[in-house]
C-alpha cells in the first residue's frame, strides 16, 4: 500500500488580486506548468511590492516544486508572517515537510490549517496520513473521516482510509473504503489491487483474484497486483498451474518493458577468485525466510564464497543483527530505485543474484529483469515460478519439483540433494514434554498455522477426523485468533459440521517461549492443503510433533512431502483426502507408538537434512558452482 496525500497548488485557497495583470498571468503559466516563466512574473512583481503576500505565496510553492528546498522554506515563512491567518500558507507549507518527511512539523502545519479554517478536507486528509505514519491510528481514522464528512465524494480519502483500516487488520471495513473510492472513481487500480489484499485477508480467495485482475485490466503494469493474484491463487485447491504460468509470464513482460541494455560482465572469472553471491530480500529478520537462510549464510565456505545481501526492508531486529555478522555485505536498498539498486549490484561484481522474496510482499522481481550479474535465481520465499525471463533458475528439490512438473516453471529447475531449505535450531531451550494425550485421555490435534490456510475443504476433513475420533480435541494457534469474530466464524463453521465449541481450542499471539510451550498440548499436527507449513511443521517436530501432510501438486503444495520425507517420516504423508483421513485415526489410536515417537522425533530431525547446516550447506555450494561452471561453458567469452 502506497500512501497518497494532497500536493500544494498554484492557487492555494485565494484569489489572486484581480487588478493584478501580472499575477493572474503568473498563476495561469504555474497552473500550466510553465515554472521558470511563471517564478519570473512572481519575482517582477516582488521587486516592485516585496510583501505582495500572494506572491510571495505562490513563489514558495513554485520553488519548492523547483527542488530548492531552502529558499523556498524562507519564502514560506516569510509569507507566513505576512498573513499568518491565512489557511492555504500553512497548508502548502506543511505539504512541503510533509515530502520532505518531517511529520511532525507538517502534522503542526495542518493543524493550524484547520483551526484557522475547519472545514479544509485536505488538511484533514493529510494528517490522517502522518497520523497513521506515527501508529496513531485511531486518530488517523478520524482525520479521514472528517475529510469524508466535509467532502463525501474525496475518493483519495476514501482510498487512504481503506489503507488505515488496513494496517489495523479491520479487513471488512476497509473492504467498504476501497469500495467506496472505487464507486466514486471507477478505474481507481490502486484502490482494486489494495482490496484484493484485504479480500484473501478475509479469505475471500476468488474475490481477491477478481479484484488484482480489475486492476491489472485498469493498469497493465501494476506489477503489484500480479505479485497479489500469484501469491492468492496458491490458497486455491485444485488451481491450474497452466494458468499462474501463463499469469507470471504476463508479470515478467511488463516487469521487463523499457529494460533493453544488455549488461557487459568483465572481470569475474579471474582464476582463484572467490564467488561473490548476492541475495535480495525484504525478510532479513525473525521471520522464516531469515530463519531458513541463517544456517546457509553462517555455515557457507568462506574460502569460496562471499555473501551479499540486499535488504528491502529498513526494519531490523536481533535475527537481522546476526545475519549481518554473517554476511561480507549488508545493503538496505529500501529506497532505492529498481536502476540504482542494479547499479549497486553491477559494482559490486555479484556473480549470482538470488531472489529470496518470488511474489511476496516486498518482492523487488523487477530489479532482476535488469539482469545485473551473470547467474540469477530464485529460492525458498515463494515456492513457484517468478515469470521474470532473466531469472535462470529455480532451486527446488526432488520431492517439490518432481520429475514432469518442470513446464510449471519459466526458470530451468536446479534441485539439491535432500532438502531444498535448511532450518535452523530455534534458540530457546524448550524440553519436549511426555505425550499430552496419556494425561487428558484423549487426543489433540493442532495446527499453528495462518489462518488463511484453512480453507473450507481442509475445516470439512478436519470435521470428519473429529467426527471419527470420539472426545477428540483441535488447537489452533494463530495471531489472527486474537480478533473475536475470526474465532466465532470457525466455531460457526464447525458447528455447521457437526463439531461442537467444546472440543475447539484457540490461542492468539504470544512470544517465543510460550508458542513452543504450546507444542507441548497436541499430539498431532494437521498440515493444511494446498498451502502447507514449513516453519510450523520443522517446529513442531522439533519440539516432538509429528505432522500429517497432504500430497500435493505444485512446488508449494509439495512442501510437506520434502519436510516429511526427510525428517525420516514419510508414512506421514497421505496420498489424498481419504487417506489423511485414515491415517489420523490409526496414528492417534496407538498412543503408545505416539509417545515412542514424541521421545525421539526431536533427536531424528535435527540429525536429517532439514537440520543439518553444514550438509546443506556444501550441497547449496555444489549448486552455485555447477551454475557457475554452466554459464562458462556456454560461451561467457566477455567474463
Amino acid at each position: 500500500m502506497k500512501p497518497s496525500q494532497s500536493s500544494p497548488t498554484p492557487s492555494g485557497s485565494r484569489t489572486p488580486d484581480p487588478h493584478n495583470e501580472n499575477l493572474q498571468r503568473a498563476t495561469a503559466l504555474h497552473q500550466q506548468g510553465q515554472l521558470p516563466e511563471a517564478g519570473a512574473l512572481y519575482r517582477d512583481i516582488l521587486k516592485s511590492d516585496p510583501n505582495c503576500f500572494d506572491a510571495l505565496h505562490m513563489l514558495a510553492v513554485l520553488t519548492f516544486q523547483s527542488g530548492n528546498v531552502e529558499d523556498a522554506n524562507a519564502l514560506f515563512l516569510k509569507a507566513k508572517g505576512l498573513n499568518p491567518g491565512d489557511a492555504s500558507i500553512h497548508f502548502n507549507y506543511g505539504v512541503m515537510l510533509q515530502k520532505l518527511n518531517k511529520s511532525q512539523e507538517a502534522l503542526l502545519q495542518f493543524k493550524t490549517t484547520i483551526s484557522i479554517n475547519p472545514g479544509h478536507p485536505e488538511a484533514h486528509q493529510n494528517s490522517a496520513i502522518i497520523l497513521r505514519g506515527m501508529k496513531r491510528l485511531e486518530e488517523a481514522i478520524e482525520s479521514h473521516r472528517s475529510a469524508i464528512s466535509l467532502r463525501p465524494n474525496y475518493a483519495n480519502a476514501h482510498f487512504t482510509c481503506g489503507e488505515t483500516l488496513q494496517t489495523m487488520n479491520r479487513f471488512e471495513e476497509a473492504v467498504s473504503s476501497y469500495d467506496e473510492a472505487i464507486a466514486l472513481k471507477p478505474e481507481y487500480a490502486e484502490a482494486y489491487h489494495n482490496r484484493g489484499i484485504a479480500l484473501r485477508e478475509l479469505g475471500r480467495f476468488q474475490d481477491s483474484l477478481l479484484s488484482s485482475v480489475q486492476a491489472i485490466k485498469i493498469k497493465p503494469d501494476h506489477l503489484d497486483a500480479y505479485s497479489n493474484f500469484l501469491f492468492t491463487s496458491n490458497f486455491i485447491q485444485n488451481f491450474s498451474p497452466r494458468s499462474r504460468l501463463e499469469k507470471a509470464r504476463q508479470f515478467g513482460i511488463q516487469a521487463s518493458k523499457g529494460v533493453e541494455e544488455k549488461t557487459i560482465f568483465s572481470g569475474l572469472n579471474a582464476p582463484g577468485m572467490k564467488k561473490r553471491i548476492g541475495f535480495v530480500s525484504g525478510d532479513f529478520k525473525n521471520h522464516p525466510v531469515g530463519y531458513f537462510t541463517i544456517s546457509l549464510f553462517e555455515n557457507i565456505d568462506r574460502s569460496k564464497f562471499e555473501i551479499y545481501a540486499y535488504s528491502n526492508n529498513a526494519y531490523e531486529d536481533s535475527l537481522t543483527l546476526r545475519l549481518k555478522k554473517s554476511v561480507s555485505r549488508y545493503q538496505d536498498i529500501t529506497n532505492q530505485t529498481d536502476i540504482d539498486a542494479a547499479r549497486l549490484i553491477h559494482r559490486d561484481g555479484i556473480h549470482i543474484l538470488i531472489d529470496l522474496s518470488g511474489h511476496t510482499a516486498l518482492n523487488r522481481l523487477p530489479l532482476f529483469a535488469r539482469k545485473q550479474a551473470p547467474i540469477q535465481a530464485s529460492w525458498l520465499g515463494y515456492c513457484g515460478t517468478t515469470g521474470i525471463a532473466q531469472i535462470d533458475y529455480m532451486i527446488g528439490d526432488q520431492h517439490v519439483i518432481p520429475p514432469g512438473e518442470e513446464h510449471h516453471f519459466t526458470e530451468k529447475i536446479k534441485r539439491l540433494p535432500g532438502s531444498y531449505f535448511c532450518f535452523s535450531q530455534p534458540d530457546e531451550d524448550m524440553e519436549v514434554q511426555c505425550l499430552p494425550a496419556l494425561d487428558n485421555g484423549y487426543v489433540t490435534f493442532g495446527s499453528f498455522n495462518n489462518h488463511l490456510k484453512l480453507t473450507p475443504e481442509v475445516i470439512q476433513l478436519w470435521a470428519k477426523i473429529l467426527m471419527a475420533i470420539e472426545h477428540a480435541r483441535i488447537f489452533l494457534k494463530s495471531a489472527q485468533f486474537d480478533d473475536p469474530s475470526v474465532k466465532n466464524h470457525l466455531r460457526e463453521t464447525f458447528a455447521s459440521l457437526g463439531i461442537s465449541q467444546d472440543r475447539l481450542l484457540f490461542e492468539g499471539k504470544t512470544d517465543r517461549t510460550r508458542y513452543f510451550e504450546a507444542y507441548n498440548k497436541i499430539d498431532i499436527a494437521l498440515d493444511p492443503f494446498p498451502y502447507p507449513g514449513a516453519t510450523t511443521s520443522m517446529e513442531a517436530m522439533w519440539m516432538g510433533v509429528p505432522v500429517l501432510t497432504k500430497k500435493g501438486d505444485s512446488f508449494l503444495s509439495h512442501n510437506g512431502e520434502t519436510i516429511a520425507v526427510n525428517a525420516g517420516q514419510s508414512e506421514w504423508v497421505a496420498q489424498n483426502a481419504n487417506d489423511y483421513l485414515d491415517k489420523a485415526i490409526r496414528f492417534s489410536s496407538d498412543l503408545m507408538a505416539l509417545a515412542q515417537l514424541r521421545s525421539k522425533l526431536r533427536h531424528q530431525v535435527l540429525t536429517s537434512p532439514i537440520y543439518a547446516a553444514d550438509q546443506f550447506a556444501r550441497n547449496f555450494e555444489i549448486a552455485l558452482s555447477e551454475m557457475w561452471a554452466d554459464y562458462i561453458a556456454a560461451g561467457a567469452s566477455e567474463l
